[in-house]
């Protein structure tokens, strides 16, 4: 009997697999699909020259792979085919290849490619996370895209289709171009090669894409765009100050001041990143009395704030002499009945970057959602006044030895798990007070060092 058919992750980390000859075997090949995945000393194959598609995870972690010759009939290459393999340092494309998927050849070591003038669809993040690959070039006479200065378009100009990791200097979008599209820059962490971006007049769909750029330093828009602007010192904000819409990773200075009369900060969309993610260099930040929207999850990825400062004149929100921030008074509905909330009794944002020990204020009762989350904090001291724990009020604070309630045992505190994210600690309670004559186990589940 002769081998027919092969089944999908055959050879699945088969580590001690180095050479594959497949180009004399008799059957119809259609798609393998990870056929050789995690195949880590796979140096050479030769495959079948009736090959039509490579599969979804085909080579995915091969990382002995340098090179690869893809038979002439190969039309598709599925997703992360080629994903990991770190020594893949170049690929030529068969002229009859019609699509390149989802993260095809994301983390190789590729330094240049062509698109052949057959491709009719390169999905989203096909080439990130290459940071050797310097251009995408593409071959006359395809009509769906275009390179310009090594980046990737379509060929209507109206959307980026990728950026190379290793694209080094000022990135100038091209005019046309109205969207940028999903994932052109996913794993720019290992592209710190673009300093400065300029955005055309044309630039209509916008969401901080570039927040994985760490040594980006200013974003600039063209004047006549009718949407976005950028601020002297290279954030972008919508024209009517509606929204800040992205601050560069790479902002160079400690203090950053929201321009007068902007109203939201951005928050994360599925892909693209809060105004302020992955600003790793700045310390404090200066809100303006228009700002309504004030809270520790627009800051998470900030590690180095130690102190955000509210205008006096905002009507919800002030700072503490420390840089937190607190709510102003202000009512709200709860069971269909109209409820103040006091002010000053709700933490909404806390600088990340601080790794001392925090004593809030009397008069705080609630830590709203991820108000301390991340934070770097060593010990937590609660008021007498403190009443609830929300969810994930204290998520991430691995740097957290300590908890010391002073008062009543609160009234909401959910599971660790929701609370604190896992966080364990030291609780330390009042021993005289009779309201923490309870089983503590149903709270603090985590946290089996409990001293009163």
């Amino acid at each position: 009997a002769s081998l027919t058919a092969l089944g999908t992750y055959t050879f699945k980390n088969c580590a001690s697999l180095k050479d594959v000859d497949m180009g004399e075997w008799n059957y119809t090949v259609d798609s393998l699909y990870g056929l050789f995945y995690g195949c880590s000393s796979l140096e050479y194959i030769d495959l079948p020259d009736n090959l039509i598609n490579i599969g979804y995870d085909m080579f995915n972690m091969c990382t002995s792979l340098k090179e690869i010759d893809l038979p002439a009939g190969i039309k598709y290459i599925g997703d992360c085919a080629f994903s990991d393999c770190v020594n893949l340092t170049e690929i030529t494309f068969p002229s009859k290849l019609q699509t390149i998927s989802y993260s095809a050849f994301f983390g190789t070591s590729i330094e240049t490619v062509t698109i052949p003038a057959s491709v009719l669809y390169v999905q989203r993040g096909a080439f990130a996370g290459c940071p050797k690959l310097t251009e995408i070039l593409v071959e006359d006479g395809n009509h769906g895209f275009v390179s310009i200065e090594g980046v990737l378009y379509e060929s209507d100009l109206s959307e980026v289709v990728q950026v190379p990791g290793g694209y080094t200097g000022v990135l100038n979008i091209a005019e046309g171009v109205q969207r940028i599209g999903d994932d052109i820059v996913i794993g720019f962490d290992s592209v710190p090669g673009i300093t400065e971006i300029h955005l055309p007049s044309t630039l209509v769909d916008f969401d901080n894409d570039f927040y994985m750029c760490p040594n980006v330093t200013a974003i600039h828009v063209a004047e006549s765009n009718p949407t976005w602007f950028s601020s002297d010192d290279g954030a972008v904000y919508a024209k009517d100050l509606s929204r800040l819409l992205a601050v560069p990773a790479g902002y160079p200075n400690k203090d950053f001041y929201i321009l007068d009369g902007t109203q939201q900060i951005s928050g994360a969309t599925y892909l693209g990143g809060n105004a302020f993610t992955n600003c790793t260099n700045i310390t404090d930040i200066h809100f303006p009395a228009s700002v309504c929207n004030i809270t520790t999850r627009l800051f998470t990825n900030c590690g180095t704030l130690t102190g955000f400062w509210v205008d006096e004149e905002n009507p919800t929100y002030y700072s503490t002499e420390d840089g937190i921030v607190l709510n102003r008074a202000y009512t709200k509905t709860v069971d269909e009945a109209e409820v103040t909330v006091a002010e000053g009794s709700e933490v909404w944002a806390f600088p990340i970057g601080r790794t001392d020990a925090c004593v809030l204020p009397e008069g705080v009762t609630t830590l709203t959602e991820w108000s301390l989350a991340r934070a770097g904090i060593q010990s937590l001291t609660l008021p007498e006044s403190f009443r609830t724990f929300e969810e994930d009020s204290l998520y991430g604070c691995e740097a957290l030895n300590w908890i010391r309630f002073t008062g009543d045992l609160p009234d909401a505190i959910p599971s660790d798990a929701a609370a604190m994210g896992e966080v364990e600690c030291i609780v330390y309670y009042p021993g005289d007070n009779a309201t923490w004559d309870t089983d503590l186990d149903t709270h603090f589940q985590n946290n089996r060092n409990r001293t009163k």
